[in-house]
């Protein structure tokens, strides 16, 4: 005699199995989608009759595109746009992979992607970037450890420093010791876009070296290398000749870290601190009306008789106004020596710090 309970459950198993075969059908199903060579993100829009494989299949409403590479056709790449803010964002599974997470936001010709890398164990944040795409540059943003980790009021966040980077963050270009693109050193480096052939180079150059990072198109063009510096085929770092020396021929004098003077300036003003080798002027911020705990990071240009001949904003947290006054401040300042180099008077960039009490 037929067991009721195994019928029972054959029955259910059956119902399940139809089930899932039809969810996955319509999960793979492409009616309604176009196929176009590549997907253009700059512009949200399939471009290109297709020639060539891979290719992608892409399917438009007013608020989500959803795109489908033809080499992985169980992928569905949603993009969904923000009327609110004017941008489009994706969060696909498709962009991360295991430890590293993506989020990728779209707005006014640029593409902003927020990499974050954690240890597979405790998730400690091993690296945390933001890269900032048009179609000629590309800017990598180190963050700090815990910056941005948050999802509340994240778009405005990244748009508030894709904004301010420039005189926020630190250069690394201009510092000898930071030049190179695996680096987690906060700060910034911006690459130039060079197209040679079915290569694209991206180009920083830095006071020591010409970096570059390599990527081959591909059938699906820029699309084909995304996310952030995931596919690139290469990255390489090219010293130059005379790379001791930086900016108007002078060396560099960066205390704390790596330098090329054997003896840095000597200060005569009061009020001069040093904390691990590092210069800091502390100044009254009520007598040059600036904010208490206000800091300025800034490099002086000092020749070889100890004069201030130039001076440039390194980073800071205070205002374009504030920023002046502390650059004229700068301006000021007085060295009892030179830099000394092989027991020669030097002309050097010397990293220096204003700090407002």
């Amino acid at each position: 005699m037929i067991n009721n309970r195994n019928i029972f459950f054959s029955v259910i198993f059956t119902a399940f199995f139809i089930s899932a075969c039809k969810h996955s059908q319509e999960n793979l199903s492409l009616d309604g989608f176009s196929k176009y060579q590549t997907f253009n993100e700059y512009n949200m829009k399939g471009e290109g009759n297709v020639v060539d494989s891979p290719f992608v299949y892409i399917k438009s409403s007013d608020n989500e595109i959803i795109v489908v590479p033809s080499n992985d056709i169980e992928a569905r790449i949603k993009y969904t746009y923000h009327s609110n803010g004017d941008y489009w964002s994706s969060n696909s599974k498709y962009w991360s992979k295991e430890d590293v997470d993506v989020c990728r936001y779209f707005f006014r010709d640029t593409i902003v992607e927020h990499e974050i890398a954690k240890c597979s164990g405790d998730k400690k944040v091993i690296s945390n970037n933001l890269f900032i795409k048009t179609k000629n540059t590309l800017v990598n943003i180190r963050l700090q450890e815990n910056e941005l980790l948050s999802d509340e009021c994240k778009f405005d966040k990244i748009l508030n420093i894709c904004r301010n980077y420039p005189t926020s963050r630190l250069n690394l270009a201009k510092v000898d010791e930071f030049q190179d693109v695996a680096s987690a050193t906060e700060g910034y480096l911006s690459y130039k876009r060079v197209d040679q052939g079915d290569t694209i180079i991206y180009q920083c150059e830095t006071v020591k070296s010409t970096l570059s990072i390599l990527y081959v198109e591909k059938s699906l063009a820029e699309w084909g290398y995304q996310p952030c510096l995931e596919k690139a085929i290469s990255h390489r770092n090219k010293e130059k000749a005379e790379s001791d020396m930086t900016r108007n021929w002078a060396y560099y004098d960066w205390p704390g870290k790596k330098r090329y003077v054997d003896i840095s300036p000597k200060p005569m003003d009061n009020g001069v601190e040093f904390r691990d080798g590092h210069e800091i002027h502390v100044l009254n911020g009520a007598k040059y009306n600036i904010a208490p705990k206000s800091r300025f990071a800034l490099d002086l240009l000092i020749d070889e008789k100890a004069n201030v001949i130039s001076v440039e904003l390194r980073s800071t947290n205070g205002t374009t106004a504030q920023e002046q006054e502390a650059i004229k401040t700068a301006k000021t300042f007085k060295y009892k020596s030179p830099a000394i180099r092989n027991g020669q008077a030097i002309k050097c960039w010397h990293w220096v710090d204003i700090e407002y009490k």
